[in-house]
């Protein structure tokens, strides 16, 4: 049985028709909430929203969320998780002022409607972008951060997510708005799609199409892969829990693999006969651009809220590999 206090608060979702947004959306509903989801669907689809439209408890408005009229819509005991955000590093390469503008004016607007309606709870998603590389132990809320700012589109995304987290947390200390800071390490699960740079659906697609999966660099740079459904988990126990407010989080997966043993895996369970090809790294990448190794120390987190991710990522790509293998063989019976 839900608490009271659900039946009183609709959770919004920015970027709900996103990948991890649809997920959060669908998970909401499951625990019985009223959700909204806000997309301008620049990178989100309407696919993903398949399960919740089904639920009387839902509702989709397409709209940029800077055009949204918050004062009008939000209540006191409603729950914003403010995802949306320009994503794919060649994307926010090629446009760093709307990287900037998209990244960080809606965080304003919604905690200025908040300190209107007197109440409600935020939750911004941030990046482990804001890290640089990680060391060995990986990177904790309490490192140094790594901003460069002469890295055209990529750093518009790194520094106006640190922007957003900074202001965040100041409308918390300063109005008393229960406010919580998610930085999201790499995530990977259905739903995820290729065309924004998104390493393990691109290695799928190349596999399953007999085509070279291509690496940058020498593939020993690492990453730490997080389901989408155990970080969706994460997301639920902060927003839902008094004392995480006023905290930074990190939220992923602390086991790190290789970028080259993330293709050899993909090759062999595809059955593909693709050969892994190594080249350079593309412009956006280049230079000193790329992080070397990408790895959460999830101490926090673990330790307050009891979480930590339960699934491998091994058993996650298999999951996305079989989703595409579906829609591949749709495709060609169609």
């Amino acid at each position: 049985m839900s608490p009271a206090w659900v039946d009183t608060t609709t959770v919004f979702v920015t970027g709900g028709a996103g990948f991890i947004g649809s997920h959060l959306v669908d998970l909401f509903l499951q625990k019985h909430f009223k959700v909204v989801a806000i997309d301008d669907l620049s990178t989100g689809s309407l696919d993903n929203l398949e399960t919740a439209n089904a639920s009387p408890n839902f509702q989709f408005i397409q709209d940029d969320v800077s055009r949204i009229d918050w004062p009008g819509m939000l209540g006191p005991s409603d729950i914003v998780l403010h995802l949306a955000a320009s994503v794919g590093v060649k994307k926010v390469c090629e446009s760093p002022l709307a990287t900037a503008h998209n990244n960080h004016v809606p965080v304003e607007l919604i905690l200025n409607a908040m300190v209107k309606k007197g109440g409600g709870r935020f939750l911004y998603a941030s990046t482990s972008e804001v890290y640089g590389d990680s060391p060995e132990l990986g990177s904790s809320e309490q490192d140094f951060l790594q901003v460069h700012t002469h890295l055209g589109g990529r750093s518009a995304y790194t520094v106006s997510k640190l922007y957003g987290e900074l202001i965040t947390q100041a409308y918390g200390d300063a109005y008393g708005i229960p406010v919580t800071v998610m930085r999201f390490f790499n995530t990977i699960g259905t739903r995820q799609r290729s065309e924004y740079g998104m390493v393990v659906p691109i290695f799928i697609q190349q596999a399953l199409a007999g085509e070279p999966i291509t690496v940058f660099g020498d593939g020993k740079q690492t990453r730490s892969f997080c389901d989408v459904f155990d970080l969706v988990e994460a997301v639920f126990g902060l927003s839902t829990a008094c004392h995480t407010s006023g905290k930074i989080y990190n939220i992923g997966n602390p086991d790190p693999i290789s970028i080259l043993e993330l293709a050899q895996f993909v090759k062999a369970e595809t059955g593909s006969s693709s050969p892994i090809h190594l080249l350079p790294f593309p412009a956006e990448r280049a230079g000193k651009t790329d992080i070397r190794a990408r790895k959460p120390d999830i101490s926090r987190i673990r330790s307050e809220l009891d979480w930590q991710p339960n699934t491998h990522w091994q058993q996650t790509v298999r999951t996305i590999i079989h989703e595409h293998m579906m829609v591949h063989d749709q495709c060609v019976y169609h």
